[in-house]
C-alpha cells in the first residue's frame, strides 16, 4: 500500500487538472462565440457546426481566419473518413446498382478531398478568394452523393455532415 504522503501528493497534482477541465468552458471568448453563432446560424445544423468549432478551437480567442482553418481542416478530415467508408461499402456490396451509386459518391469525394487540399493551401497563402472558390465547387459532388436514395444510413449521415462543413467554410 502507498503512504498517505503519496495520496496527498496525487491529490495536489490532480486538482489543477480537474479544475482546469471544469473551468475551461468558461474561458471561451465572447467575441469568438458570437462569431461561431453567426457562422453556424447560416448552416443547416447549428448544433453540429457549433460542436465542430468548439471542439477544435486553437485558442479561446479565435478570429474568422482561425475558424476558417478549423472548418477547412475538419472538412478535409471528414471527407477522407467518408471516402474510406464509401470504399468499404463498395467492397462489401454485391448489388450492381448500389455499387454504381457508391462509385459516384467515391468519385465525388475524391474531388472534394482535392478541393479541400487546395483550399487549405490557399488559406495558408491568405488567398481567401481562391479558397472560397474551391470550397464552393465541393458542394456539387456532396449533393450528388446525397441525392442517391439508396445510400447506406451511415454514409447518408456523413454526407449530410459534410454539407454542413462545406457551408461552414463559405
Amino acid at each position: 500500500m502507498g503512504s498517505p504522503h503519496c495520496c496527498l501528493l496525487l491529490v495536489f497534482l490532480l486538482a489543477p487538472v480537474i479544475l482546469f477541465n471544469l473551468v475551461r468552458p468558461s474561458l471561451k471568448d465572447e467575441a469568438t462565440q458570437a462569431l461561431i453563432k453567426k457562422l453556424c446560424h447560416q448552416t443547416a445544423d447549428y448544433a453540429y457546426c457549433s460542436d465542430v468549432f468548439n471542439q477544435h478551437l486553437p485558442s479561446p480567442t479565435t478570429d474568422v481566419v482561425g475558424l476558417t482553418q478549423v472548418a477547412v481542416s475538419q472538412s478535409l478530415l471528414h471527407a477522407s473518413n467518408t471516402s474510406i467508408l464509401i470504399h468499404k461499402l463498395m467492397g462489401a456490396e454485391t448489388e450492381e446498382t448500389k455499387r454504381d451509386i457508391y462509385k459516384i459518391c467515391q468519385e465525388g469525394y475524391s474531388v472534394v478531398m482535392d478541393l479541400f487540399v487546395q483550399a487549405d493551401l490557399s488559406l495558408a497563402k491568405r488567398d481567401y478568394k481562391d479558397m472560397v472558390d474551391g470550397v464552393s465547387k465541393s458542394q456539387r459532388p456532396v449533393n450528388d452523393c446525397g441525392s442517391k436514395a439508396q445510400i447506406d444510413g451511415q454514409l447518408s449521415e456523413m454526407n449530410r455532415q459534410m454539407g454542413v462543413l462545406v457551408n461552414m467554410d463559405l
